[in-house]
């Protein structure tokens, strides 16, 4: 990835808004985005082995030129509301058009997924299925190393399925997200976003199917997850009601 950071707006000594532009070594623009003082953007770093911060929205406070460090921005993790620093390039726009989605009529979503064979996701070519067994023990080597073969590096969208219910719908590095989910299933946190994780899959064990299906792209990995969320209702969105 070929990153250029453009400063378009500086007052005495002051970084106030800058352009974003990430291209791959055959010149086609991954991402173009502004990043600016006040506006609200989620951390999506292009480098796919990078976790830290994925998916937290932020408020940028301050820009920063750390020269050979890069730029960085001073934001406030909308999430905890606590304050840290990202690096400039991992930013990227919301995109409103997902978010709206959670509007639309179950119905409507539901027969364009059918129309378009990604539903129904049982003996469908279009995705792929894992079983794994959350038993509330050490994640042993064996069931990461079937994680790691199964997934390898890949981005998509996944879904829990046991007996026929949907427990949950994600998307991100595949291999992550899902040896993340079996270690909640018995390693407690104290961290607030993890410890709903952990009190979810903890109390929800046995054998279940993950459904996956591979999307590189962010935002139809992100545009396929609010659908399936909106039509399938998996347990864990009404879960601590």
């Amino acid at each position: 990835m070929l990153s250029e950071i453009r400063i378009l707006v500086k007052k005495d000594d002051v970084i106030e808004k800058v352009l974003i532009k990430t291209a791959t070594s055959n010149n086609e623009i991954e991402r173009k985005v502004t990043v600016k003082i006040g506006k609200e953007m989620v951390a999506k770093p292009i480098n796919k082995q990078k976790l830290k911060h994925r998916d937290r929205r932020v408020i940028n406070n301050k820009i920063t030129d750390e020269g050979f460090k890069g730029v960085n921005a001073s934001v406030k993790f909308l999430d905890t509301n606590r304050t840290g620093k990202v690096d400039v390039i991992d930013l990227d726009d919301i995109n409103y058009i997902i978010i709206l989605m959670g509007v639309c009529m179950k119905e409507e979503l539901s027969e364009f997924l059918k129309q378009n064979k990604l539903l129904p996701y049982t003996n469908n070519d279009k995705w792929n299925v894992f079983k794994i067994e959350h038993t509330g023990a050490l994640l042993y080597g064996s069931v990461a190393k079937s994680i790691n073969s199964e997934f390898r590096n890949l981005l998509g969208v996944y879904i829990y399925e046991k007996q026929g219910i949907v427990y949950y719908v994600g998307e991100g590095v595949l291999k992550g997200r899902i040896r993340q989910h079996y270690s909640e299933s018995y390693k407690e946190t104290k961290r607030e976003k993890h410890a709903r994780w952990y009190k979810f899959f903890s109390e929800n064990l046995g054998l279940f199917n993950i459904y996956w299906m591979n999307i590189d792209n962010l935002n139809e990995r992100k545009a396929m997850e609010q659908m399936l969320t909106r039509v399938l209702e998996p347990i864990y969105l009404n879960y601590f009601e």
